[in-house]
């Protein structure tokens, strides 16, 4: 990817969430700033969603709310690991 390509990224990200820190180089850059628009890659994520909707009757939103709760949950066990280190 182009330096000029990685800075137009880096402007899109910023634009939709302006609370976080400008990305730096990330090996999934173009991964993360296409993930609003295509989605994730790995298929049992697509199966586990469809099981749940389907099989189980889970609304759409509540497959959501689950996916931002474990993401939540591991972001912050890395913001507490992060503190301790820095001794706070």
């Amino acid at each position: 990817m182009s330096e000029k390509d990685e800075e137009r990224l880096r402007q899109a990200v910023n634009g939709i969430n302006n609370n976080l820190p400008p990305p730096t180089k990330h090996a999934d850059l173009r991964q993360i700033c296409d993930w609003e628009l295509y989605g994730p890659k790995d298929p049992r994520i697509y199966i586990l969603v469809r099981e749940l909707a389907l099989s189980h009757g889970l609304r759409v939103s509540k497959i959501e709310e689950v996916i931002v709760a474990a993401l939540s949950h591991e972001l912050d066990g890395l913001r507490n690991a992060e503190k301790d280190l820095k001794g706070g």
